[in-house]
């Protein structure tokens, strides 16, 4: 899922045309994703609800819906839609997993706690290091150097 399709070149032609909202990108995929059991017949299905689909695509919380266009969407559970949503609105599939996971096994599986430098150093010794695995935007700098500056 994270990686999507591999094609690069569609079989039958973009049925929104060159310029329309679905990619070729998006189309190679639903080609590729029809050849398995859940998905099958969604090639020609899909372009005959494009507007329908749209509408799906441009939702801000599509993983939320109960009502999918067509008639092989009402044999998918939530996971066959994230991979719906991975097609047409990718921004939406972490939303989506969060959605799932908390609805599934609980929010607090997604709520992160926020991280606590004091704490962490009580447990920790010389055999026993920080490792930060530090995300795009987040700089733990500050409060090491807070820290540093506390402990001498």
């Amino acid at each position: 899922m994270a990686v999507g399709g591999t094609k690069s070149t569609p079989t039958e032609p973009n049925p929104t045309g060159k310029d329309g909202w679905v990619t070729n990108k998006m189309w190679c995929t639903i080609e590729e994703v029809s050849a398995l059991p859940e998905f099958e017949g969604l090639n020609k299905e899909f372009p005959k609800m494009l507007d329908e689909w749209e509408k799906i695509s441009n939702h801000p919380k599509p993983y939320e819906l109960l009502d999918w266009p067509g008639e092989i969407a009402e044999l998918w559970d939530h996971f066959h839609k994230l991979i719906m949503i991975n097609i047409i609105a990718p921004d939406k599939v972490i939303p989506g997993l969060m959605h799932l996971i908390g609805k599934e096994y609980g929010a607090e599986f997604c709520d992160f706690p926020a991280f606590n430098l004091k704490g962490s150093y009580k447990v920790s010794d010389y055999k026993t290091p920080f490792i930060f695995i530090i995300s795009p935007g987040v700089n733990p700098l500050t409060e090491i150097l807070k820290m540093a500056d506390i402990k001498g």
